[in-house]
Order: C-alpha cells, then sequence, then structure tokens
C-alpha cells in the first residue's frame, strides 16, 4: 500500500509526503462473496518513514 498523508494520524499532522507501508487485508466471505474486508498497519512504521517517529509518547 502506497498512501499520502493528507489527514490528521492521532495526534499527528498531515504531513502531504507519500510513503510505502506492508498492510495485509483480511477478507471475509460469505456465499463465495466477500462481505467484510479488513486491512491492518502499522502506526509506528508509517511515522518513522514521515520522520514523525520523535513525536510518539514511546520509543519506537
Amino acid at each position: 500500500m502506497t498512501k499520502e498523508t493528507r489527514e490528521a494520524l492521532v495526534l499527528v499532522p498531515p504531513a502531504g509526503r507519500a510513503f510505502p507501508c506492508p498492510a495485509p487485508a483480511v477478507l471475509l466471505f460469505e456465499d463465495e462473496q466477500p462481505v467484510r474486508e479488513r486491512v491492518y498497519f502499522e502506526t509506528a512504521t508509517i511515522l518513522t518513514q514521515l520522520g514523525l517517529a520523535s513525536s510518539l509518547p514511546f520509543p519506537a
């Protein structure tokens, strides 16, 4: 997944830069049709790539 920060990420203002982030997607199927998707990612990885990890309230 590649994303550009245009909205705030939990107390961190948008940086306006793109970043790559590994993000697995888990799909739930009913009758062979997808009915739900969940995407998981690690916020600390994103903040580190954007150079904002120092603003974390805990060590990254």
